[in-house]
Parts: C-alpha cells; structure tokens; sequence
C-alpha cells in the first residue's frame, strides 16, 4: 500500500514510506515509522531528543502528531535516526488513492 501511494505525496522515507503534507508534516503512518526506528534503536523519547538536539517536549509533540511541528525538527530527528527523506516527481493521484486519503465522503 505505501508504494501504491508513495507517488501522490512525492516524499518519501528512506524506506518508501509516503510523507503526507509534508509542510504540515504530520502523516499517522510517518509517525509509526519514526517511533518504529526510535524503539528499535532502544531509544528513549528523551534519548532521542537529546541525540537530534531537540527539546523533548518538542519530541514529544511530534511523535503524538502535533501538526505544529517544524520541518527543520522533522530532519533533525530523522538525522539522529539514520533516516533521510528524497523527493521524487509526483503524480496525479487516482480516485481510489484520494478515498483512501481523504474517505469517499
């Protein structure tokens, strides 16, 4: 599913998982990839805070999808993660591609 969708949002993770509203940064899926890496890393949200330079309050809204988190936040922690982000041209996205994103409302 990720690589069905990846090229509507044209960002990716390292791995190919889609970055959805990339400025507004805050995608579910995005975040499970990032608290994946930090607890496979057995990394605490203070850790990895301090590893990306961050405050930990400001980790904290992130990883619980706080939609004010800053992109330069964002690249930091993925920094400390060993995690990159690559663009890639974008697509228009299919009807289906669209309910999947915003429902069939």
């Amino acid at each position: 599913m990720y690589d069905d969708c990846a090229a509507i949002y044209g960002v990716h993770l390292d791995n190919s998982t889609p970055v959805r509203h990339i400025w507004r940064v805050i995608d579910t899926r995005f975040i499970a990839e990032i608290k994946a890496a930090r607890t496979k890393r057995t990394l605490t949200q203070a850790e990895l805070a301090r590893l990306a330079g961050v405050p930990l309050r400001t980790y904290q809204r992130l990883e619980s999808g706080d939609r004010g988190s800053r992109l330069d936040t964002v690249l930091r922690v993925l920094d400390a993660l060993g995690l990159e982000i690559s663009v890639a041209p974008k697509r228009r996205p299919s009807l289906d591609e669209l309910k999947e994103v915003y429902g069939s409302e």
